[in-house]
């Protein structure tokens, strides 16, 4: 037989739902529904990561402070920092303080809860 000439004699036995694995598939919103809330060890580490991205774009790190306030499964956080910072920490057009917002959704989308992050000047 050639390589131009089909073969049609090869029959394809193949079950597609018999290879679904149903427990595998999941819907993030199932895993919101599910959730009641942080506790206070990931409270910590999501003031934690925050703590670090901030700190990481001032000058004076020492100067960054956060606030926290859990209402239900929301969490706000409050960002302060010294006055010469704000511009560092927002960025141009806001893009640093929405990346940071990303972030921080991101994480609190795998923990079930919705975060806010917000700037004060």
């Amino acid at each position: 037989m050639s390589t131009n000439e089909e073969r049609t004699d090869i029959e394809l036995d193949y079950d597609a739902e018999a290879d679904y694995d149903a427990e595998a598939d999941y819907d993030v919103a199932d895993e919101v529904e599910d959730a009641q809330g942080v506790d206070d060890t990931e409270l910590d580490n999501l003031t934690g990561l925050l703590s670090v991205m901030v700190r990481s774009l001032v000058m004076q790190p020492d100067a960054v402070q956060i606030r926290s306030n859990v209402d239900g499964d929301t969490i706000e956080f409050e960002v302060a920092c010294d006055e010469d910072d704000v511009g560092r920490v927002i960025g141009r057009k806001g893009r640093r303080a929405q990346a940071i917002r990303t972030i921080m959704k991101a994480r609190g989308i795998h923990l079930g809860v919705r975060i806010m992050v917000e700037f004060l000047s």
